[in-house]
């Protein structure tokens, strides 16, 4: 891959860059249907999934042609009544394959399988709508592994299975199992906490929960107009809450305690200098959802948000419910929710009439997020070609999932037993820079307010108060290191197509279409165009690309696929992929 490797710094040197023009793109398969139908398809599913796959682009460009206008809701409405089974879930697929009498059974060894297997199924689970949207919720709610809970590998599977399960359901009711769900009850230190002086005599209620289910959940800082801009009183923003707000609402959060259940305990020898692990069969468990202690419950009256009463003599679990209520009605819920969903999906600057239309699904609908998903895919800013070409239209595309998607787009097997991927959270963490559950802190890897210096923040300069400013939430993680360890490890993995090497590469690549392509170039490059950027490589890049492929000679099944190798490779470093439109 010398040849790959030789024009590393001229992709790196263009890797932030908007793309540019669309271009129409074929496949070397269905040659029935039009081109542009595979493009569409191709983009909504690059959208809507963790990465395309040919067979899938192909399936539903086939419906495009037949049913243009219904086509994609079809799709979604098929994807959300899709049944969830046993394997579908982490933590079920976790305990088959790793019962406590697994082969060298080891909790090292737990920790590290339970992460490759939650990140894994992002690449091969069939319910891919779903997966995407629980993938977005954990970057809403986050909980992270990093710290004491990658001790708790059962418990960040149930966590990641909660999203899943909850993917299409109410809001409400999603934040009130994020509320109760002992990952977030550790993380963000809700479990155990207790009403005043019950623990000595000069203890408060901890507020770390309550300040965050506002700022980051729910309302954010300051109040939203119905299409997301800030509202303005006074030449100032409004804040949403404030410290009494905090204060009261921590006293909510009182009562809720780990739920029971077996856990494994590490027992050093340490005279034999031995390490053995036995089970307590009533410890504090991850999994599942808190349980309620009234003794440590603050039954008093409270006042919450504008001075509203909450009344006294009333169980944990039902004054939590009423203010989990309270929140998902806040007039500046739907609108800071929907933008938030709509940048982890399409665009990271949507336009006011986006996130406006989304809102009004998200309160007509009490927060349906089957519907609010449906809004959000299929609205004319995220469906029509010409939107995706305005200047600040579009995002970039986050590592983890420019790694799924070349996981999916090019048919990849595990590198070696077990049977998933081993996506092995240390490595790619650090030459990705992200890894699915194991954010920095509750801001997750990237603010969805962050503002890329340079041009953006200097145009930002000049944006009156009334106004979102332009930004770039994802360009928080792009940095001297990752601008080039991630290109890095996408070459290592394409390089490593048909090379079984255990424990070096997480899985290998099947580029048998793009190999039976590399004789022909211009059709190479259609395909891998279709494949990763939904037709709308440019000009430029195409021509880059092609002149690099074409000095590779085609005279025999090595060069073929040195061919193949470095077309894919160079298509995913481009601007035409990295930017997602």
């Amino acid at each position: 891959m010398q040849r790959v490797a030789s024009v590393l710094s001229l992709a790196v040197a263009g890797y932030c860059l908007v793309a540019g023009s669309a271009t129409a793109a074929d496949s070397a398969s269905g040659q029935d249907v039009t081109v542009e139908h595979k493009a569409r398809a191709a983009r909504f599913l690059n959208q809507a999934t963790c990465g395309a796959t040919q067979e899938e682009i192909d399936s539903l460009a086939i419906e495009l042609q037949a049913k243009p206008e219904t086509a994609l809701a079809d799709w979604i409405g098929r994807e959300v009544a899709r049944p969830i089974t046993g394997r579908d879930l982490v933590l079920d697929s976790f305990r088959r394959f790793f019962p406590p009498d697994y082969p060298n059974y080891g909790y090292r060894q737990r920790v590290q399988e339970a992460n490759a297997l939650r990140a894994g199924m992002m690449i091969d689970s069939p319910l891919q709508l779903r997966t995407r949207m629980a993938y977005a919720l954990g970057q809403i709610f986050v909980v992270s592994n990093q710290g004491d809970l990658n001790g708790a590998p059962e418990g960040m599977c149930d966590w990641q299975d909660m999203l899943f399960k909850n993917a299409f359901g109410r809001f409400d009711d999603l934040l009130m199992n994020v509320t109760t769900h002992p990952c977030m009850g550790y993380f963000l230190s809700s479990a155990g906490n207790a009403k005043a002086k019950f623990l000595s005599s000069n203890s408060r209620p901890d507020e770390n929960y309550a300040r965050e289910v506002m700022q980051l959940f729910t309302i954010g800082l300051y109040e939203l107009k119905p299409d997301g801009s800030y509202a303005v009183k006074a030449g100032s923003l409004v804040p949403t809450y404030d410290n009494d707000d905090i204060t009261e609402l921590a006293r909510v959060f009182t009562g809720m305690i780990y739920p029971k259940g077996p856990v494994e305990r590490m027992k050093r020898d340490r005279k034999a200098r031995t390490m053995t692990v036995f089970i307590n069969p009533n410890g504090n468990v991850r999994y599942g959802a808190m349980m309620f202690d009234e003794r440590r419950h603050d039954d008093g009256a409270k006042k919450f948000l504008d001075g509203r009463r909450l009344p006294p003599r009333r169980p944990a679990e039902e004054e939590i419910r009423d203010v989990i209520d309270r929140l998902s009605v806040h007039p500046s819920t739907a609108p800071f929710i929907s933008r938030a969903l709509i940048q982890r999906f399409v665009t990271s600057n949507p336009s006011p009439a986006y996130v406006r239309a989304v809102a009004d699904v998200f309160r007509k609908t009490g927060g349906d997020l089957k519907e609010v998903l449906t809004a959000i895919l299929l609205h004319p800013e995220a469906r029509t070609p010409d939107r995706a070409k305005a200047e600040t239209a579009g995002k970039l595309r986050e590592p983890w999932l420019r790694f799924t998607h070349m996981a999916r787009a090019f048919r990849a097997k595990p590198s070696a037993d077990p049977p998933w991927f081993a996506t092995y959270q240390r490595r790619l963490l650090s030459t990705l820079g992200q890894f699915p559950l194991a954010s920095p802190s509750v801001f997750n890897f990237y603010m969805p307010s962050y503002e890329p210096p340079g041009e953006i923040t200097e145009r930002n300069e000049s944006v009156p108060l009334t106004e979102l400013p332009l930004v770039g939430p994802e360009f928080q993680i792009l940095h001297a290191t990752t601008a080039v360890m991630t290109p890095n490890h996408l070459l290592e993995v394409v390089d490593a197509e048909e090379r079984r090497r255990p424990g070096k590469h997480s899985m290998v690549l099947d580029l048998g279409p793009q190999v039976a392509l590399a004789d022909r170039p211009q059709e190479l490059l259609q395909n891998i165009d279709l494949l990763l950027t939904g037709g709308a490589m440019s000009d430029s890049t195409r021509e880059i690309i092609l002149k690099a492929v074409n000095a590779v000679p085609d005279g025999s099944v090595a060069a073929l696929r040195e061919r193949a190798k470095l077309a894919v490779y160079l298509a995913m470093i481009s601007p035409d992929y990295v930017i997602q439109r």
